[in-house]
This record gives C-alpha cells, structure tokens and sequence, in this order.
C-alpha cells in the first residue's frame, strides 16, 4: 500500500489517457471521485494519494509513432519513486498482446512486461478486445 494512501479516506481514482473512448465510458461508472491527468503523461511525481490509477494509452491498431509513444508513457511511469505509486495500477492493454505477430500486439506486450518488472503486484492488466460504442462504424480504424 502506498504511504499517502489512509484507510477510511474516499478513495481517488486517477486516469491517464482520459480522452480515449473506453476510458470515457469506465469514468462515467465510477463514483470516486477522479483526477484526469492531462497530456496523457504522467505529469505529477506523487500518486501516492490515488486508490487506484487506470492507464490508457496509445491507439487501437496505432501507428509506429502511437506504438513509440506509449512505451515512452510507460519508461516514464517506471521512473516514479515506490514512495510514490497508487495503491494499485490498471494497464489497459488489449487481447492482441497475446501470441500476436503485429506491431501493435508486440508493443502492448512490450508495456505489459516492462509495468509488470517494476510494478509487481501492484499492476493489474485488462485485455479488452474490440471496443464498440455510438457513433463508431464497425470498420473504425480507432476503437478504443
């Protein structure tokens, strides 16, 4: 458990990659309160004070330079103090970092294991396959 977490306390649910679908639709059905950090980097050196930090990152199907940037993302959150982690982390992967031969399959795999190495028990991992809402053609190159 993070030292600036206090039992009893309402818990804060913080979110990194906020303006992607999927995560629109999960913050709609929290009652905690939330913190949105902005930028989709994780801007702030203490999230010690967060029950639970959800990370969406990159794109459904994303390009090299989508792939590029979310492992970037993630060297950036592995350099964060132990003193400082959330409770508990949730990497929002996909099903594709499963035996996948594609680019995108490898790189969320890649970030899977690299968060896993630093975060331990800490990290949770959700493999979502493809993500539907209104509004989004079946043949929509960005799903989530």
């Amino acid at each position: 458990m993070s030292e600036g977490y206090v039992v009893g306390q309402e818990p804060v649910i913080g979110v990194i990659g906020h303006r992607s679908w999927i995560a629109g639709r999960l913050m709609a059905e929290f009652t905690d309160p939330i913190v949105c950090l902005k930028g989709d980097v994780p801007n702030a050196a203490d999230y010690s004070t967060l029950d639970c930090l959800y990370l969406f990152a990159g794109r459904s199907k994303g390009s090299s330079d989508d792939m590029r940037a979310e492992l970037d993302l993630v060297a950036r959150l592995i350099l964060v103090d132990r003193s400082f982690w959330p409770r508990r982390l949730v990497y929002v992967s996909s099903r594709e970092a499963v035996d996948s031969t594609s680019n995108y399959g490898r790189g969320k795999r890649c970030c899977e294991l690299r968060l896993s190495e630093r975060f331990g028990d800490v990290l949770r991992v959700v493999r979502p396959g493809a993500v539907f809402g209104p509004g989004q053609p079946i043949d929509s190159p960005m799903l989530v």
